[in-house]
């Protein structure tokens, strides 16, 4: 398979086989395989034959892999649906890239997107 923009695939690990956290996100629904595109790549270049993801940051600077065209304009997240992906030296290499520190191990995948109403019904209390 080639791919417009300098790409890599990474292979995701799912949590819970059967049981989907993602709330439609792109390693739910038993997906296996994502492609992983360097962050600085451009959304015209990325081909569209696998889900997309890239190599970002939490609020506490630790690397996450996150769909590289967002989610749904107005909804909340993204927040971690479960999953994990995990790559080849390629995938460490863009982590430092884009980190500037080096990581090994699994990432976790910050897939999962809510509306609004969704999000305030999960988490308020009674």
């Amino acid at each position: 398979m080639t791919y417009a923009n300098p790409a890599f695939l990474c292979y995701l690990s799912v949590l819970s086989p059967g049981y989907d956290c993602t709330n439609g996100g792109v390693s739910g629904g038993g997906q296996k395989r994502l492609a992983l595109y360097r962050a600085d790549a451009k959304p015209e270049t990325i081909a569209n034959v696998e889900p997309a993801v890239k190599v970002s940051t939490n609020a506490l600077g630790q690397p996450i892999i996150v769909p590289f065209h967002g989610g749904p304009v107005g909804a909340i997240g993204p927040m971690f649906g479960g999953n994990y992906a995990t790559g080849d030296s390629r995938l460490g290499q863009e982590i430092e890239r884009v980190t500037g520190r080096r990581f090994y191990g699994a990432l976790c995948i910050h897939d999962r997107f809510e509306t609004p109403a969704l999000y305030r019904s999960l988490t308020a209390g009674d």
